[in-house]
């Protein structure tokens, strides 16, 4: 499989969710800050600080959870339907569950319903991209150029 087909796949589940948490965190950020009128020692001791720089840091950790995607680029997994899924899903979604159970306090309705929003983001791109990688390998079954990884990059060798 062509790592550049995949690298499309996953930018689409996962790069997308991350932008939207720094962008929230972002948004955030100005209104603590303006609570505080822009006085940086008030903002460095802001609790609430600290719990939404939270959210993009995990959203990113689920993103590298999601680097296994790129085992698709492999024949075997990609022809697969169930190595194909779990390649997808399995370390992400297990990722997920941790965060819910073990950092996410409930107590907080916004700071909770932050993740709930980014973390909803983060489980249905995969599927997305899933669905849509599957459709490209079943049409495509048979079509050398996009089946097959490059034999240059699996050996290293790089010269013409």
């Amino acid at each position: 499989m062509k790592s550049a087909l995949i690298k499309m796949y996953f930018k689409g589940g996962v790069l997308v969710p991350f932008y939207v948490s720094c962008l929230l965190t972002l948004m955030y950020f100005f209104g603590i800050a303006d609570h505080y009128d822009f006085h940086l020692q008030e903002i460095k001791n802001s609790y609430a600080l600290y719990e939404i720089l939270k959210l993009p840091f995990f959203s990113g950790l689920t993103g590298l959870c999601s680097l296994t995607i790129f085992l698709n680029a492999y024949r075997s997994i990609a022809e697969n339907f169930w190595y194909s899924l779990l390649s997808f899903v399995l370390l992400p979604y297990a990722f997920m569950v941790f965060v819910f159970i073990v950092v996410v306090d409930w107590r907080l309705p916004i700071l909770a319903a932050q993740y709930c929003v980014i973390f909803f983001l983060h489980f249905i791109g995969p599927i997305i991209s899933f669905q849509s990688f599957r459709a490209t390998v079943v049409l495509n079954k048979n079509d050398r150029q996009i089946m097959n990884i490059d034999n240059k990059v699996l050996s290293g060798n790089n010269n013409p």
